[in-house]
């Protein structure tokens, strides 16, 4: 009877294998990766006899073809922390192009304004502004500047495509 057979009667939950004898032609074994599934839950590699030669192991990455036709990002799960954003300002390129800004009932009242641009912070996480039904009366706004401070150090706006009407309605 065979170590094959013998094993076949018997089952064990601790296999040993004298491996001393074992000789193991490597010229003919083909694996296909296609089906191979590795549980890896209960398996224990004991590193101290573990010799990997790399003198032979060549890599060829010359027929790596990575299809980016089904690549799909689904945005509505990401979420941006802008409190990390750095911004550096050397490489910001602003398109003033398609800007147009209709001035013509656009009173600004100047005098005594004073703009400090050392002390604001903008949080921008949790800012979110719906115009649908907004409806701005400027018959009687009173508007006082005088405690108004605006830090534009870290203030970025991109402008593509902004078109702003300053009509009152």
């Amino acid at each position: 009877m065979t170590v094959t057979d013998r094993l076949k009667y018997h089952q064990t939950q601790i296999i040993i294998v004298n491996t001393d004898d074992i000789i193991v032609n490597t010229e003919d074994i083909i694996v296909t990766t296609t089906d191979i599934i590795v549980n890896t839950k209960n398996i224990i590699v004991n590193k101290e006899d573990i010799i990997v030669k790399t003198d032979d192991i060549i890599v060829s990455t010359a027929y790596f073809i990575v299809n980016t036709e089904d690549i799909i990002v689904n945005t509505e799960d990401i979420i941006v922390n802008t409190n990390d954003i750095i911004v550096n300002k050397e490489d910001i390129i602003v398109k003033t192009d398609d800007i147009i800004v209709n001035t013509e009932d656009i009173i600004v009242y100047t005098k005594y304004t004073i703009v400090s641009t050392e002390d604001i912070i903008v949080n921008t996480e949790e800012i979110s502004v719906s115009t649908e039904d907004i409806m701005v009366k400027t018959e009687d706004t009173i508007v006082s500047t005088e405690d108004i401070i605006v830090n534009t150090e870290d203030i970025i706006v991109y402008t593509k495509d902004t078109i702003v009407n300053t009509e009152t309605s």
